[in-house]
This record gives C-alpha cells, sequence and structure tokens, in this order.
C-alpha cells in the first residue's frame, strides 16, 4: 500500500458478551474467559427449542450462545428519539447508534468536525430476522429494515458521506471496511465510521443453520483441535473510526493502529456454496500483501477465521501455509489464535471482533490464549509450519528490532465472500523540541448534560 494510501484507526469501540466495552473485553481475553453459556430465558426458553435431532422442525441442537446483555436498555432522549419511536427501532440500530457515539468520544474528535468534512458510514450486519412489534405505526418500517443501520447513524449525527449497509455473511464487516478504506484513499471521504453487529432475537437463525450441522455440540469453539465439531454462535457490536494515516498525524489524533492492507475476493465454484476454498482463500491473503510493502515473513501473528469446524481449520491453515512458506522456510516464528473460542462466532459482527481484539493486542503489546485447544488436529501439521498456537498469554515481541509489530487478519464469508486485512502497529514519531517544551496542554470535557 502507498504511504498516502495508509489508513489509521483513530477511535474504537465495542460491547460484545460479557464485556460493556473494550477494556472489559481485553480483561476477558487476558483472563482466557469463555464468555459462551446456554441461552438466557429473556431470549428465548433454550429448552423449548432444544433436541438432539438435527433434522426436527424448529428445533436446534445448539443451546448456547455469547450473549450480549441489556440489549433493551436505551437513552431516547440522548438521541432525541421519541420514546414509543425508540420502541419500535430494532434493536441492531439503538446498539449501533450508542457504540458510534463512544466510538466518537474515545477518537476525542468533535461531531463538529465530521460534520464539517465528509464522514461516510459502512455497516455489515447479516440481514435475517426482521424485527417484530407489537403494534405497527409510522415508526415501525423505519425501525425496522436493514438498510436503516446506517442511514440511522448518518441522520442522527448529520453526516453527508456514503452510508450503507452490507451483507456478505460472515466477512460483511470486512467488505464493507474495505469500502470504507476506498473512500478514504480516493478522497471521496475525509473520515469513515465502520461497524458490524449481530444479534439473536428469535431462535430462527439457529433452528434454521441447525440443518446444515454447523453448530458444535459441546457448547464450544474448538478452533484446530481434532475434536473441532462446529461453532457456537454469538453476539455484539464493534464500531472503528477511520481517517488517512496521514491527515491523522496531521491533526495530532490518537492513533491505535495501521491498515497496512485490505482485500476481498470470491471463492466461485467450490464443492459446495458454502464449502471453503483454499485457492480463493491464498489469492485473497496475497492480494492483501500486494498492497504493501512487506511480505509474510515478517508477520508475527495472524487471526484466523478459526471457526472450529472439521473442513474450515484445515484448509484456512494449508492457505496461509503456502503463502507464508513463499516467503520463509522458518517454522513457528507467526502466533495462530481465535477470538471466536471466547465469544463464539458472531457472524456479520466476527470479522469486526477479530480487528478490535488485534488493535488491543497491538496496544498491550500481549498476545493473549486461544481456549479450548486440548489435543492439535494432526491434520493440520502445525509442527512443520511458520506458525505456533497461543496457548498461553505472552508478551507480543517484535520479530526484529526494525519491524514494527504486524498482524494479518482472516474473515471468510459463508456463501464463499472472503477478506483479509493487514494490521501494522503505529510508533509514534518522536515530539519537536517545541512539543517537548511546552508546559500544559487544554483537556476538554464535554457532554450534553451536566
Amino acid at each position: 500500500m502507498n504511504k498516502c494510501n495508509e489508513i489509521a484507526i483513530v477511535g474504537v469501540a465495542c460491547r460484545f458478551p460479557n464485556a460493556k466495552n473494550k477494556y472489559e473485553f481485553w480483561s476477558n481475553l487476558v483472563n482466557g474467559v469463555d464468555s459462551v453459556d446456554i441461552v438466557s430465558n429473556d431470549r428465548w426458553d433454550a429448552e423449548k427449542y432444544f433436541s438432539p435431532d438435527v433434522m426436527e422442525q424448529d428445533k436446534t441442537y445448539c443451546k448456547w450462545l455469547g450473549v450480549l446483555e441489556d440489549i433493551d436498555k436505551f437513552d431516547s432522549n440522548f438521541f432525541n428519539i421519541s420514546p414509543r419511536e425508540a420502541s419500535n427501532m430494532d434493536p441492531n440500530q439503538r446498539l449501533l447508534l450508542q457504540e458510534v457515539w463512544h466510538c466518537l468520544e474515545d477518537s476525542a474528535i468533535s461531531i463538529k468536525e465530521i460534520q464539517d468534512k465528509v464522514t461516510s458510514v459502512h455497516i455489515g450486519s447479516v440481514a435475517y430476522e426482521p424485527y417484530k412489534v407489537e403494534k405497527t405505526d409510522v415508526s415501525t418500517a423505519n425501525g425496522s429494515y436493514y438498510f436503516m443501520l446506517a442511514n440511522r447513524i448518518s441522520y442522527f449525527m448529520g453526516l453527508k458521506g456514503e452510508s450503507y449497509t452490507l451483507d456478505t455473511g460472515c466477512s460483511s464487516s470486512f467488505v464493507a471496511l474495505r469500502t470504507a478504506c476506498r473512500t478514504l484513499q480516493d478522497n471521496t471521504s475525509d473520515y469513515a465510521f465502520v461497524g458490524g453487529i449481530n444479534l439473536h432475537l428469535s431462535p430462527t437463525k439457529m433452528t434454521t443453520w441447525s440443518k446444515s450441522r454447523m453448530f458444535s455440540n459441546t457448547g464450544k469453539c474448538h478452533t484446530f483441535d481434532k475434536d473441532a465439531d462446529g461453532y457456537v454462535p454469538g453476539e455484539g457490536v464493534g464500531v472503528i473510526l477511520l481517517q488517512t494515516l496521514e491527515k491523522a498525524k496531521q491533526c495530532n489524533n490518537k492513533i491505535y493502529a495501521v491498515i497496512k492492507g485490505c482485500a476481498i475476493n470470491h471463492g466461485g465454484q467450490a464443492v459446495s456454496l458454502t464449502a471453503p476454498n483454499v485457492e480463493s482463500q491464498k489469492q485473497v491473503i496475497q492480494a492483501a500483501y500486494n498492497q504493501t510493502d512487506f511480505t509474510p515473513n515478517t508477520v508475527s501473528y495472524v487471526e484466523a477465521h478459526g471457526t472450529g469446524t472439521s473442513l474450515g481449520d484445515p484448509i484456512e491453515v494449508e492457505a496461509l501455509k503456502q503463502i507464508f512458506r513463499k516467503y520463509s522456510c522458518q517454522n513457528a516464528f507467526c502466533k495462530l489464535g481465535s477470538v471466536k473460542t471466547n465469544i463464539g462466532h458472531l457472524e456479520g459482527c466476527a470479522a469486526m471482533a477479530s480487528l478490535i481484539k488485534v488493535i488491543l493486542m497491538l496496544n498491550n503489546k500481549i498476545i493473549p490464549r486461544s481456549l479450548h485447544l486440548n489435543t492439535m488436529n494432526p491434520i493440520l501439521d502445525i509442527e512443520n509450519s511458520p506458525f505456533k498456537i497461543s496457548t498461553e498469554n505472552e508478551e507480543w515481541i517484535r520479530l526484529s528490532e526494525n519491524v514494527p509489530l504486524r498482524a494479518g487478519i482472516s474473515s471468510f464469508g459463508l456463501g464463499g465472500a472472503n477478506a483479509h486485512v493487514l494490521l501494522e502497529e503505529y510508533i509514534e514519531e518522536s515530539y519537536s523540541a517545541q512539543n517537548k517544551n511546552e508546559e500544559s496542554q487544554i483537556f476538554i470535557l464535554s457532554a450534553k448534560t451536566q
């Protein structure tokens, strides 16, 4: 990627299972917390819809979920929305509004700044369950349709850049990220919000996908394990704010990490519509590296898509091995992990969860361990590869003094839409002598109410 095309991540906000913000999320990661549990009764009766017979109509053999708490809590007055309209809004819309605002707060960039400049909104989500309300009125349609996920944000914040919701399955939020990067690189946007969200408001998705035997029978995501038998679904919302690196430095904005490459493709014809494809995964990973000024032998961590399926894990690792082996014959220099072992598979928000995990890793210089790995899947042949699974927390150390910390992140959509993103730590440039001599700085606090 040309230097002028590098993208800075200048704001981060999220809510994931058992974590109300990025700080709780990071604490759960480093403490090895498994945030998946049996579906709580405030969603639906898990036992009522449970059946070990995968083909039984309207039943599921999966009764586990990485759940978000308090999704009904919403400060409608803050967002200038009447309580009546708020009650007719899909919780996906309400949660995204809140986290976009938290992301803006986290960036310390004023709302006037993003309104005066061109700011775009790109949301990834899986459209599956239309939100049902008790009583239909004039606000029902606006509150129900998925295209409003992005439009509601642009409307509330007064943003005039591009605004749309994308659905490519599990890779949705990375495809949204790619479109956001393009608007920044071609100067049609000055800022871009990118978000992903996933909720399970009814058992419909679980009863449907059970028929394809995609879920784990144990309620655990055993990524890279010989007993990997599928994934456990999860919920979450994550939002980042982007700016070109050049402009972020000019504005002296906080920079969490730098996006060096972001590529997407489709697998074309494969064994089936939902089967992964080694060649297409290799191609999308290589395409991401083609945008950068470095090669895979300088990357020390890969956040895998890592769903914990008997077919998906071996194909993903094989594609990575073939790409990395073109540049290095060294073994075990790159750690491999998957956040799905902590919070489940967040589907439309899965890529955003992986991205935020790696952002926090870069800023804390720690690689958290992946969970539920008891016996390595021998098919992966990890011992004779560039990779090593992160089974213990460890300090993330640069491969050499002159090489920044770098990571690859994969996200592969169920229907064949693939994405790979390359992140690099931001090494802050030393302050000028004038800045060093300044004795004080203005610290601004703002809020809507006292």
